[in-house]
């Protein structure tokens, strides 16, 4: 797979994935998840970035992106990773590898292919089994969403930032300290989606289930690195951006004679 550099350039939105070294567990309580949050934050006010979705689950996690300039996704990610396996080695007093290895990134077409992604992202703590429902997993953009406001254009949140509450952004920054003393969840606001938010958007997520198919080309696309859109976009995509050998199916090429 290339090198997610190769790729990092503004304006194109990004899935972005990295797992715990051999699958093991990242966050072991409550704080491991709203320090991560934190740093988020923190990467934010150094690279200005769009967060349009995220989930945190126990050894992994999920980030939709959205840079403004070249090279802004690599630099981002990589102070995040480094501050993140910093404080995780000071907190629990270990050492080594945190991270299976680089973070993968693919591209996403802005269209019905980004509200899939999107849903997915979400949707991750219900394949799981951990909640009945999206919005209850509390280290996720869903949880952001009420039931009143999931049908409402654009995103309820704008800007990166850290709020405390149940189901609701409130505050930012000093507000996570105080609802962390107090076991209640800490909110990452999220940036206003470039395609429109469906009406019902948590039912949506609750509800939808998609199709084996369109499941396994989207984990396809996270493995490879590849681009997730239709046929002629993830093409061009791929060329514009370098992409081509993601396309490629895997083993060793043929040889022609």
């Amino acid at each position: 797979m290339p090198r997610t550099a190769r790729a990092s350039v503004g304006g194109a939105i990004y899935h972005v994935i990295n797992r715990g070294n051999q699958r093991a567990t990242v966050y072991h309580s409550p704080p491991d998840y709203a320090a991560f949050l934190q740093l988020v934050e923190r990467a934010d006010e150094r690279i200005p970035m769009r967060l349009l979705a995220y989930c945190l689950m126990p050894n992994h996690f999920h980030l939709v992106l959205w840079p403004h300039e070249d090279g802004d996704l690599s630099r981002w990610m990589q102070w995040l990773l480094t501050a993140h396996v910093r404080r995780y080695h000071r907190v629990l007093g270990t050492s080594g590898r945190v991270w299976q290895g680089r973070f993968k990134a693919f591209p996403v077409q802005s269209d019905g292919h980004l509200l899939a992604v999107l849903r997915y992202v979400e949707a991750n703590p219900l394949r799981a089994g951990l909640v009945r429902r999206a919005e209850e997993w509390a280290w996720s953009s869903a949880a952001a969403v009420s039931p009143a406001e999931s049908g409402l254009g654009g995103s309820v949140q704008s800007g990166v930032g850290i709020g405390v509450g149940i189901g609701v952004q409130s505050g930012v920054g000093s507000g996570l300290r105080s609802g962390l003393q107090g076991s209640r969840r800490s909110i990452l606001r999220v940036d206003e989606w470039p395609v429109p938010r469906p009406a019902n958007w948590l039912q949506h997520v609750n509800e939808s289930v998609e199709p084996p198919e369109s499941l396994r080309q989207l984990r396809e696309c996270v493995n490879r690195g590849a681009p997730y859109g239709d046929g002629v976009w993830v093409e061009q995509t791929a060329a514009r951006l370098g992409l081509e050998s993601s396309l490629r199916a895997p083993g060793r090429p043929r040889h022609s004679g």
